[in-house]
């Protein structure tokens, strides 16, 4: 305080001199470091508050709506602290590619940690094969988080030239090569996708018959023909399917129909079973007949 009164006592002349010169240069540079100072200070406090944030698990909502409010100083400033991308982090893939949900993602290391938008990036992830959800987070200082639900492959579905991998409710999970899946039962035409979680359950409930299945098609969207390993097709009726498959593995296990020379065996309709053999002649098998091995060979 002393010294600054006797540079007060400086003449008229020299003391407006230095004030003269004070606002020209040290003003406009004290102000400059003030503002540096205030920005600093706001990236440490955001950068605090999103931690925090991130910790408690609010960092998807709130810690979202606080940097949402920082400037592009503040983003400029946090970067040269280190605030930014250095690391990607994703969690339950089995089946997805990893380098698609990265290019979906769009970010790159060094990139600004603010101006990375999770709720876009969540919805490009979306799009890649297999994940059926996604959550993408910002896990400050440099961590983008993505957690993903992959669907479930549940059959292969040919339809019109096209091979794809679906889910149980029918959803398109793959369009790629399905080789590696060759375990899984193949259903084909159209509605075949959604019908599908109807009847490979009553099969794989009948683990004998669903053994020998090889192709599963939808007829005009509303009934199945089973295509067996040996060629034999089935035709099922539009209802009432359990009952019809039970009844098939009964007369199988009574009279060895499917080991036969035969080419199709008819269910379609209620009472009977018609059989045609492979020179082209027709039989009947009334379920009524418990026990015997019917008239399967006869001629129509």
């Amino acid at each position: 305080f002393v010294r600054a009164v006797a540079s007060g006592a400086k003449s008229k002349r020299t003391g407006r001199r230095g004030r003269k010169g004070a606002g020209r240069v040290g003003a406009p540079r004290r102000a400059f470091r003030s503002r540096r100072l205030v920005v600093a200070m706001l990236g440490v406090l955001v950068l605090g508050l999103g931690y925090g944030f991130s910790l408690a698990g609010y960092g998807a909502r709130v810690g979202e709506m606080v940097l949402g409010a920082v400037s592009g100083g503040a983003d400029a400033t946090l970067r040269v602290m280190g605030v930014s991308v250095r690391d990607v982090t994703v969690n339950g893939r089995r089946y997805a590619r990893a380098g698609e949900i990265l290019d979906a993602l769009d970010v790159s290391r060094g990139a600004s940690m603010l101006r990375f938008d999770p709720e876009r990036a969540r919805r490009r992830v979306l799009d890649v094969d297999w994940v059926s959800d996604a959550t993408v987070s910002r896990l400050f200082p440099g961590t983008i988080q993505v957690n993903i639900t992959e669907y479930v492959p549940f059959a292969i579905w040919r339809h019109k030239g096209h091979t794809s991998i679906i889910s149980e409710t029918g959803e398109v999970v793959s369009n790629r090569d399905a080789a590696w899946l060759a375990d899984l039962p193949v259903v084909v035409g159209t509605g075949a996708a959604r019908a599908a979680a109807r009847i490979l359950p009553l099969l794989k409930q009948r683990p004998s018959l669903r053994a020998r299945v090889r192709v599963i098609e939808r007829v005009g969207n509303r009934r199945w023909n089973l295509r067996l390993d040996n060629e034999v097709y089935v035709m099922l009726p539009a209802s009432r399917v359990a009952p019809a498959l039970d009844a098939l593995i009964d007369i199988d296990a009574r009279t060895g129909l499917l080991a036969r020379d035969i080419t199709f065996v008819d269910m379609r309709i209620a009472d009977r079973v018609t059989v045609r053999s492979a020179a082209g002649k027709l039989g009947k098998i009334g379920l009524g007949q418990t026990g015997s091995r019917g008239n399967a060979g006869d001629k129509k």
